[in-house]
């Protein structure tokens, strides 16, 4: 699911920054940086939720995604706040949307594969 999810991801990316003559595969190389940078963070958040004190943290997760990639695409591709804040929120939901489809289609076809 991950492998469909970050050239999804880039291409998402790449169709909001094409008109800077930018390749795509740097928006795949964006991808990739952003979904490790996903993954680290929600791993350390996970473990950070298993001490009983410190379980509220995980409600952080996609607030300090949302954060990250709007640090993300304004370092790399330099537009205003503005900008990059309503690309960072179409993106952000279309990758959302994207994830929830491709859980639901993963999950339908191991049902009707057993």
């Amino acid at each position: 699911m991950v492998f469909v999810l970050m050239p999804f991801f880039g291409y998402l990316v790449y169709l909001f920054h094409r008109k800077q003559h930018h390749r795509f595969i740097g928006t795949l190389v964006f991808s990739l940086h952003f979904h490790s940078f996903a993954f680290l963070a929600l791993t350390l958040l996970l473990l950070l939720g298993r001490v009983p004190f410190l379980a509220p943290v995980t409600i952080l997760a996609p607030i300090v995604l949302a954060i990250y990639l709007f640090i993300c695409l304004r370092s790399v591709y330099g537009q205003s706040r503005i900008s990059t804040l309503f690309k960072t929120i179409i993106i952000g939901g279309l990758h959302v949307v994207s994830v929830a489809l491709l859980f639901l289609l993963t999950a339908f076809a191991s049902v009707v594969a057993f």
